[in-house]
């Protein structure tokens, strides 16, 4: 049974709204960083003493690399559609997408109402 972390683990704090390109790029650049970052042995495995000092079954139950990465994704000043990406925002993605799923990792959007 995995059970949230007590405090939240230092990745996964939350940028603020996204209104223009700016961080949303910074964010599709964020989440190659990381899982690039992941696919290095002694990476991976330094993260899964941190989350193991959180909760030994979860870290146990983590496969050799990250399994996929979620951009979720909240749009302040209105919804959120693919159309309307801006254009560098738009190609920082396909950039991340396309880098990730070279590495077989999953690339996921999650917009979030």
């Amino acid at each position: 049974m995995r059970r949230a972390f007590d405090s939240p683990p230092p990745w996964a704090s939350a940028p603020p709204p996204a209104t223009g390109s700016s961080p949303l790029s910074h964010l599709f650049a964020q989440g190659l960083v990381a899982a690039e970052s992941f696919t290095d042995p002694a990476t991976w495995e330094k993260f899964r003493e941190l989350v193991a000092e959180q909760d030994e079954e979860r870290a146990a139950g983590l496969a050799g690399r990250p399994g996929s990465v979620v951009f979720a994704i909240h749009r302040a000043d209105r919804p959120l559609t693919v159309d309307g990406l801006f254009t560098f925002a738009r190609s920082a993605l396909v950039s991340a997408w396309t880098s990730l799923t070279t590495y077989r990792i999953p690339v996921q959007l999650a917009v979030i109402a």
